[in-house]
């Protein structure tokens, strides 16, 4: 009898341990998720959700599309808290459609892409470019299409540790911009570095951006530590191989830092469309 109720007591335990949505674990964090399975997620079809001992992946592997293919969770949001940060550790794509994405369902906001997918630490800021928004509990959002990936956290920030941002004037002026505005890439890091690239990506197709002819954006440093690296740019053209607009979230921005402790590409996004007219 006693080995029985040993036995029960540990399965709960570990039943417990798989969802590990941890709040306010420090001021600059709102919460954090590090390991969690099937069951911490609502939502039907065929993604899966699995525990790993590093983090957890989701994934994806249907052939049909008839069947939902998101999951969510329940969390605490705030606006004092808008950047969403997360770490791809490996990303394997299946045949098929493939595109996924990771956000917040209620403001219809993902982060992510089609085609492809790559490594990296991921912050963007779910809040910039959408109307204010007083919920304090959203729906953390999965959307997979024959995907999986192995994710080392997810978790939403004040300020995140290493992230790239783009700013301009014509973001609150026009809530857009194009041609003859003034854009500002910045790359905020921890640890110093000897050099910052910038590439410009398209999450539809995974094609190059090319900003007035050029998808490589020279960063210098801002500070002798070599912590804050910017450029700006006044936008002539910007193009890519499929004639239509660039949305919100659209344009990505892969970031390779060398030189430094980041050996991983760090992503962004640009949360305003691009308009050329």
């Amino acid at each position: 009898m006693l080995k029985r109720i040993a036995f029960a007591l540990l399965a709960f335990v570990a039943l417990l341990s798989y969802a590990e949505l941890k709040k306010n674990p420090n001021p600059n964090t709102l919460w954090e998720i590090t390991k969690c399975n099937d069951k911490d997620w609502d939502g039907g079809g065929r993604i899966y959700i699995k525990e790993k001992e590093s983090g957890f992946v989701i994934g994806d592997d249907n052939p049909s599309n008839k069947v939902a293919h998101s999951k969510f969770w329940k969390v605490p949001v705030s606006s004092e808290y808008p950047w969403m940060c997360f770490q791809v550790a490996e990303a394997y794509p299946f045949k098929g459609y493939r595109t996924w994405g990771i956000g917040l369902h209620e403001l219809k906001t993902l982060f992510g892409s089609n085609i492809n997918a790559e490594t990296g630490i991921v912050a963007f800021n779910c809040f910039e470019g959408l109307p204010p928004n007083n919920a304090q509990q959203m729906k953390l959002w999965a959307y997979f299409y024959d995907f999986e990936m192995h994710f080392n956290y997810i978790k939403m920030v004040k300020v995140p540790e290493n992230y790239v941002f783009a700013s301009s004037s014509a973001f609150a002026e026009k809530k857009s911009y194009g041609p003859g505005d003034k854009i500002k890439f910045t790359v905020v890091l921890k640890d110093p570095a000897e050099e910052v690239q910038l590439r410009l990506v398209n999450r539809e197709y995974y094609w190059a951006v090319k900003l007035n002819g050029s998808d490589v954006v020279e960063l210098k440093p801002e500070d002798e530590a070599g912590r804050i690296w910017s450029a700006e740019k006044e936008v002539k053209t910007m193009t890519t191989q499929k004639t239509a607009h660039l949305n919100r979230n659209c344009v990505l921005l892969r970031v390779s830092v060398m030189g430094g402790e980041i050996d991983v590409p760090l992503w962004g996004a640009i949360p305003y469309p691009y308009k050329a007219d």
